[in-house]
């Protein structure tokens, strides 16, 4: 009994030490990567949003729609923003139905910094939740961008945890 007890927990140590290596592989920043706080105010351009595709079922609509928007990034506590301009696919799914209601968004965006010489691509990730009216509910989002042209090598990782209509996501840029 003894002996098997003591080939389980070796053959578990020797698992053990062969995954830490690969989970620090995958968390890890790359030697000389620089993790520096951003802020993005987003502000909508007016009259850009176009509603592709509206689909309703048992409560629910299926929207695509598309929108403008003009942007700050301030990198690193900046007091000067970088402007920028983005578009935006939105995909929702709205719960107009249901008590509270909710709505959950996938958004592709496509960024550009003309100063930069470059943007990013990316996805972001919308909930919103326990809707009550338009200034009383809750938002999360999460985005993930990849840097293009001039920006490549760089990922943009922001979103919002509160509510209601925050337009200031905060996060991190990972630069080369």
């Amino acid at each position: 009994m003894n002996k098997k007890v003591l080939v389980t927990f070796v053959a578990l140590m020797a698992v053990a030490m062969l995954a830490t290596p690969l989970v620090g592989l995958a968390t890890a920043k790359s030697p000389g990567e620089q993790k520096v706080p951003v802020k993005i105010v987003w502000a909508p351009v007016a009259g850009s949003s176009t509603t592709i595709e509206i689909n309703y079922s048992d409560g629910l609509s299926h929207r695509v729609i598309t929108n403008k928007w003009t942007l700050q990034l301030f990198i690193d506590d900046a007091v000067t923003p970088v402007a920028g301009t983005a578009n935006c696919t939105r995909y929702v799914l709205y719960a107009f139905a249901k008590e509270p209601q909710m709505g959950v968004y996938h958004d592709e965006y496509v960024i550009s910094f003309p100063s930069l010489g470059g943007g990013f691509e990316g996805t972001a990730q919308f909930r919103i939740y326990d809707w009550i009216s338009s200034t009383n509910y809750n938002i999360q989002v999460h985005a993930l961008f990849k840097g293009t042209g001039d920006c490549e090598g760089q990922t943009l990782n922001a979103g919002v945890d509160r509510g209601p209509a925050n337009l200031q996501w905060e996060g991190y840029l990972l630069k080369p």
